[in-house]
This record gives C-alpha cells, sequence and structure tokens, in this order.
C-alpha cells in the first residue's frame, strides 16, 4: 500500500498536492523538509517532469486542464497570489543561503512570470534579498 501511495505522489506536482490534501504548498514544503531533512523525498514529491514515463500510470481523477493554457499555480486572486508568495518565501528560507529562480520554479512550480511577479513582491516587503543579473539572478531570505 504505502509503494502505490509513494508512488502516486511522485507523479504529482506539489501544486497538485496541496489542492488534494487542503494544505498550503508552503505547509506541505515544510512538512517534507522537516520529515525527511530535505531527502530524496522532497525531491520526489517535487518532481512534476516525472509523468508520462514508460510504465507509470497517470493520477487517477485528476481534473483535466484547460486546453491552450499553460500549467501554473492559482494566482489570479490575492489569496492564490498570497498563498503562492507564501510557498515561494518557504522555498527560498528552506535553501538555507542562496537559490535561482529556476531552482525554486523546480521545487514548486507556477510558470516564470507568476515566479518573477511573487519574487518581486517579495523583494519589495522585504522578506528576500536579490543579487546578480539576470539568469545569475540569486535569491536569499532576508
Amino acid at each position: 500500500m504505502t509503494t502505490t501511495l509513494e508512488s502516486l505522489v511522485a507523479q504529482m506536482t506539489v501544486a497538485e498536492l496541496a489542492q488534494r490534501s487542503g494544505r498550503s504548498i508552503s505547509d506541505l514544503i515544510e512538512l517534507v523538509l522537516s520529515q525527511s531533512g530535505g531527502a530524496p523525498a522532497a525531491r520526489a514529491a517535487t518532481n512534476g517532469h516525472r509523468r508520462g514515463k514508460p510504465g507509470r500510470k497517470p493520477a487517477a481523477a485528476a481534473p483535466a486542464p484547460s486546453a491552450g493554457r499553460k500549467k501554473g499555480a492559482q494566482t489570479r486572486t490575492q489569496a492564490g497570489r498570497a498563498t503562492y508568495d507564501e510557498s515561494v518565501l518557504a522555498a527560498v528560507k528552506s535553501s538555507k543561503g542562496k537559490v535561482k529562480a529556476e531552482d525554486l520554479r523546480k521545487k514548486i512550480g507556477g510558470t516564470p512570470p507568476q515566479l518573477r511577479a511573487a519574487l518581486a513582491r517579495l523583494i519589495e516587503s522585504g522578506s528576500v534579498k536579490s543579487a546578480g543579473k539576470a539568469r545569475g539572478t540569486t535569491y536569499s531570505a532576508a
């Protein structure tokens, strides 16, 4: 039973896990990192790219994405933006040092524009610091 559950969870993104569990993304990240010490379980829970590999079954009863839309976090509402910002801040804090935007997106999901907007809001609020330019920009907790 545990292996079946683990394989199902390994196929889901963090956003899908949060939606199905009723918890925030930052709560899930903190839970996984605290239980595994940031080990392979944390990577397995956040690797959405594992979908579609031969021999894996798709998650049952997953809602179908809208045709022609990119998959991203739900940030159209103020509450959605706040939840996504919390998850970005938790991921930056859990990195214990400098982290690139690409690595953050791999951990928490979302589109590049969503992540840039969240990081801009967190920098403006003073929660996150940035250093560097373009692809070389790194982020750390303030």
